[in-house]
């Protein structure tokens, strides 16, 4: 098991800036030739049989944290059994570099016994298996639990290239509204086991036109609206229920639908015109991280 310096996080022991390598340890669910495939990055790149000659690799570039996670799918194949063979050797490994991990649980894919990120059974096996993973390593202090959130729900259920293979506004809204709630309730559990760190991770978009025309320019500008900083839903509500701990939150959808309706509209487009509307979710409520 290794050790780090405290099983507490100090506030000041993340350093202002740090040079950091985060793996792509991606699984998510594509289409291939027509068939549902899940993509897994470890497998195909050989890292799954080379982890130690990687992460040493890694530390020989001065660098003294890892972004690392193994698959969710691997840590637990059935519902509720857990395997923790890769996490104990990625750990023996990151110790052996003499490399400190901010470990990741989620990052674009789930167990096969989930269907998508839009059914919200996965939030309640996600947080037994953050319960179970803090109960068996009580080192480390650095966390990313879903990695880049916003881009596992609009690639899951906007774009409908991953996993739920969904693209509705509907299926957008529930499936960020869950990835948060499962991310919020992940850290809630991190911060009073052992006052752990989030570090966000999150991929934003920045569209260049690839031409001077006057279509580019509009398609760029509507996209960056869609996923850019001003954000594609905007929060009303979030009160919590004290009988059940639920929550109605209602978001609504606008700048995704405005760059869909820009694209159906422009010459030569066979998109189908989506519609500006106001979706209203259920998501759980979690306690507040501060």
């Amino acid at each position: 098991m290794p050790i780090y310096p405290s099983h507490m996080a100090d506030p000041n022991a993340f350093p202002d800036f740090v040079w950091s390598i985060g793996e792509e340890g991606s699984d998510p669910i594509v289409m291939r030739q027509g068939e549902r495939y899940r993509q897994d990055q470890f497998a195909e790149s050989g890292h799954d049989e080379h982890m130690e000659d990687d992460l040493v690799a890694i530390a020989d570039l001065g660098v003294q944290v890892v972004r690392y996670g193994t698959p969710w799918r691997l840590a637990e194949p059935e519902p509720g059994v857990y395997d923790w063979s890769l996490w104990d050797r990625a750990f023996a490994a990151c110790a052996a570099a003499g490399l400190e991990p901010i470990v990741e649980f989620l990052h674009f894919g789930l167990p096969d016994h989930h269907p998508g990120f839009v059914d919200r059974a996965w939030i309640d096996s996600f947080v037994r298996y953050v319960t179970a993973f803090l109960d068996r390593y009580p080192a480390p202090r650095w966390f990313t639990p879903i990695n880049e959130p916003g881009i596992t729900a609009r690639l899951s259920a906007r774009f409908g290239i991953w996993n739920d293979m969904a693209a509705t506004s509907e299926a957008h809204a529930q499936a960020l509204a869950n990835i948060v709630q499962a991310n919020l309730e992940a850290m809630a559990l991190i911060r009073t086991d052992r006052n752990g760190w989030w570090v966000g991770s999150e991929g934003f978009d920045i569209p260049v036109a690839m031409n001077d025309s006057r279509r580019q320019r509009r398609m760029s500008t509507a996209f960056a609206r869609s996923v850019g900083s001003s954000g594609t839903f905007t929060s009303v509500t979030n009160q919590p229920s004290p009988a059940t701990s639920m929550a109605s939150t209602r978001l609504n959808l606008r700048a995704s639908d405005r760059w869909l309706n820009t694209t159906a509209s422009s010459p030569g487009s066979t998109s189908t015109r989506s519609q500006s509307c106001r979706s209203e979710v259920t998501g759980r409520h979690g306690r507040r991280v501060n």
